[in-house]
């Protein structure tokens, strides 16, 4: 019988060193996936302003464009009932 305890003792002692273990790494996965969540959280951020900056840049872009575009056409002179042409007699 005490032959029998023993066994059940050592077999309840590897028990807990294995649960020991167990709690062990999932803490260590718990840390790791902190770090991760972080890492893939600024990558994210990263992307999300740089989307932005893009489309900005573009709508400032855009803007200048119309802006030179109506400039150049500032002086530009309509003759109602002459048919367009290539521009040679502009003159």
């Amino acid at each position: 019988m005490i032959e029998e305890v023993s066994k059940l003792k050592l077999r309840q002692d590897l028990m807990d060193q294995s649960l020991k273990e167990i709690r062990s790494e999932i803490e260590e996965l718990k840390i790791g996936i902190m770090k991760m969540d972080t890492k893939v959280e600024t990558a994210v951020e990263v992307k999300l302003l740089d989307v932005v900056e893009k489309k900005l840049e573009h709508k400032v872009e855009s803007k200048v464009d119309e802006s030179m575009d109506v400039e150049r056409r500032k002086y530009n002179l309509v003759v109602q009932g002459r048919k367009e042409d290539d521009g040679k007699d502009d003159e």
